[in-house]
């Protein structure tokens, strides 16, 4: 079975340091917001919906990343092939409202940290991309 999800890697800076927003996810990993898509969305819709709907927080996406894919096992469904499109946004707010039962927590973490908390390989490759995203800015 196949899945598609969206998700957004969102920044804030703060007295010329870079933050990322992560996720501590049901599964006990640092990651970043990401959910299904629903019916007649595009996928940054679904990735703005997503980062809102778990964290509180509003965004202004500002480019593609790239896609991640991986497998993982359901009990009820089996092994399902997922593949997720990752953007980049800017935060236009900065207080987070973890929605609990879809996230345990939620945090601001300064760029440079973000590879070691990740808590998937995937998460530290698609990190070390928007450092150079930002650098080259």
């Amino acid at each position: 079975m196949k899945e598609i999800s969206s998700g957004c890697i969102v920044y804030k800076i703060e007295n010329n340091d870079v933050y990322l927003l992560m996720i501590l996810d049901r599964f006990g990993k640092w990651t970043f917001p990401k959910g299904k898509i629903e019916e007649g969305e595009s996928l940054e819709e679904t990735a703005i919906r997503e980062l809102e709907e778990e964290t509180g927080i509003k965004v202004k996406i500002e480019q593609y990343i790239r896609e991640t894919n991986y497998s993982y096992t359901d009990e009820n469904r089996g092994t399902i092939e997922k593949t997720v499109y990752w953007y980049l946004g800017r935060a236009e707010s900065e207080e987070i409202n973890p929605r609990y039962g879809e996230i345990k927590e939620a945090k601001w973490v300064q760029i440079d940290f973000a590879t070691e908390l990740c808590g998937y390989d995937s998460d530290r490759d698609t990190v070390r991309e928007v450092y150079k995203i930002l650098s080259d800015r």
